[in-house]
């Protein structure tokens, strides 16, 4: 096998390049978040579109958009998170199907393998976001932001590692004025209201 001509290998740094100058800062800056990030799908994602999406934490999406890791169609690869974010979040198998077809599926598969969160009605897609987008920020904020870093640590880590990373977070939870306004609203038989402090 011969290696790269010349011009193969100036169109490969060109691409390397592009990659972490403007593609990948926005996959750093959306693992950095330390908010819940939702993401509505409205229509057909495919290829970097799709890792884009990926990088969320929770996907909602219409019951008529599609889903596809199409990068195989044009002879490229995941370039954008797609290959580490897909597998974790539908198995191996078929993130390598989607990979190496790139065939579509529908939104109700895409629920069902894990893909999106929820598939709704057309017309009830930003409505049912802000709904939850509300609850989220009308809840223990700082117990949710605490919960979303141990996750992703945990993706990253094994057992042992997360139970002694978890303590620090938890102490912070249980020290603040959501978790005693919880304890309290428990106890007199009420819903709590949260200040996010």
């Amino acid at each position: 096998m011969s290696g790269f001509s010349r011009s193969e290998g100036n169109r490969a740094l060109q691409m390397s390049t592009y990659l972490r100058q403007h593609v990948h800062p926005v996959a750093r800056a959306v693992d950095a978040l330390q908010k819940p990030y939702l993401c509505a799908m409205n229509g057909p994602a495919t290829g970097a579109g799709l890792d884009m999406a990926l990088l969320a934490d929770i996907r909602y999406a219409k019951r008529s958009a599609r889903f596809a890791e199409t990068y195989v169609k044009v002879g490229l690869v995941p370039g954008d998170g797609g290959a580490f974010l897909l597998p974790r979040l539908i198995g191996l198998t078929k993130a390598l199907e989607m990979f190496w077809t790139g065939d579509f599926v529908s939104a109700e598969e895409a629920e069902r393998i894990g893909l999106i969160s929820k598939a709704v009605d057309d017309d009830k897609l930003m409505e049912e976001i802000y709904t939850l987008a509300e609850r989220l920020a009308n809840g223990p904020t700082v117990a949710i932001s605490l919960t979303k870093r141990a996750v992703y640590q945990a993706l990253r880590s094994d057992l042992m590692s997360s139970l002694e990373a978890i303590t620090g977070p938890m102490g912070v939870a249980a020290s603040t004025e959501d978790h005693m306004e919880a304890s309290t609203a428990f106890v007199e038989k009420r819903q709590p209201e949260f200040k996010g402090r």
